[in-house]
């Protein structure tokens, strides 16, 4: 193996040497390595994703992409579920359109978590992390009308909006980037719960 610099662990994370508040997030991963006599043993390696953003900034922008990836998967889990429990006269319209929710929901999902990582910043989408941050209220039970239905989805949709629009005042100043992704979600669920309001008139 060549030579590796050290890694020195503080309170919230690790830094290396000669480079004074710069903390770098860690994925530790355990790989078996061939000894000089044959035999193997477990190493722990470490990889580490550096931030361009300060410790200030990347704590507010880490807090707003978090936000938003909560409130996107469950967004996409709300409108599947309804999805599947939709009935009514509009059934096959409002059942598509949810589709339509869920789809564009998953793919902002993966973006805004796919950004945390570029900032070193673990993204976190388990169930109970979802169901303790999201800004969304509870889901009807069991079968749900149509006119139901879309009443549903312009308060989970309106709930999500206000919450992005919150991070995109946020995250303007620490990470226009950032800013710019969450700008973008906004506008495709403003569209969204737009066409779902027009549902209803």
């Amino acid at each position: 193996m060549g030579p590796s610099r050290e890694i020195r662990k503080g309170r919230r994370g690790f830094r290396m040497p000669g480079e004074p508040g710069v903390r770098l997030p860690v994925a530790r991963a355990a790989v078996i390595v061939e000894g000089r006599g044959g035999g193997t043993a477990t190493e722990v390696r470490m990889y580490v994703v550096k931030s361009p953003l300060s410790d200030a900034n990347l704590k507010t922008v880490s807090e707003a992409l978090q936000g938003a990836l909560v409130d996107l998967v469950d967004l996409a889990l709300v409108a599947k579920q309804i999805h599947w429990n939709v009935v009514g006269p509009r059934f096959r319209s409002v059942h598509l359109q949810l589709d339509e929710v869920v789809t564009l929901a998953r793919a902002h999902s993966d973006t805004v978590a796919e950004r945390a990582a570029a900032l070193g910043v673990s993204p976190d989408g388990r169930a109970a992390t979802v169901a303790v941050g999201s800004g969304i209220g509870v889901t009807p039970e069991g079968w749900v009308d149509d006119t139901a239905a879309v009443s549903t989805l312009v308060e989970a949709l309106g709930a999500v909006i206000t919450r992005m629009r919150e991070r995109v005042t946020a995250t303007a100043e620490p990470d226009p980037v950032s800013q710019d992704i969450l700008i973008a979600i906004t506008g495709d669920l403003e569209k969204q719960h737009w066409m779902f309001q027009a549902e209803n008139g």
